[in-house]
């Protein structure tokens, strides 16, 4: 009986597993590159589509994220300046109009909220949330109407 012979097949079996699990992953990372449409022949991935349709640049992307910031911040003016800014940049892209109306509506600027939701439906009109940005239009305008029929009536009771 061989012992040294022994310890030595063993370790060579231990050996052509590690060597078999670094083909296997090797293989698997090739097939992951192979099979990633983004990465085919060096291309680069596409641009994310934003949900009002348009394809961001880096610039006005940013500018949203600012905006977003001062919005969760409770800063509304600055944040409607960032989404203005974005706009300017890329006037196709959705979804800053959106947020400048959700941003009016935040201060209770509520014609103005509207003004902006319309500006979006029109720029993106297959926009996946259009029909919510309508109800949202549609709630306004009746909020509107409450509101000056309660003026109306506080005039009368004075």
């Amino acid at each position: 009986m061989n012992v040294g012979g022994e310890a030595e097949r063993k370790a060579l079996r231990g050996g052509k597993r590690i060597v078999y699990a670094a083909a296997l992953l090797c293989l698997l990372t090739a097939m992951s590159a192979i099979t990633s449409p983004a990465h085919q022949f060096g291309q680069k991935p596409p641009p994310q589509r934003d949900p009002g349709g348009g394809l961001p640049t880096s610039k006005a992307n940013k500018a949203v994220e600012v905006g977003q910031y001062y919005f969760k911040k409770g800063k509304y003016d600055a944040a409607i300046d960032r989404y203005k800014e974005a706009i300017e940049i890329r006037p196709e892209f959705g979804l800053p109009y959106r947020l400048v109306g959700e941003a009016y509506e935040k201060k209770k600027f509520k014609p103005e909220a509207i003004e902006w939701y319309e500006k979006y439906i029109k720029v993106v009109p297959r926009a996946v949330d259009v029909d919510n940005v309508r109800k949202r239009i549609e709630a306004l305008r009746h909020e509107i109407e409450q509101d000056k029929e309660k003026r109306k009536e506080k005039a009368r009771s004075s």
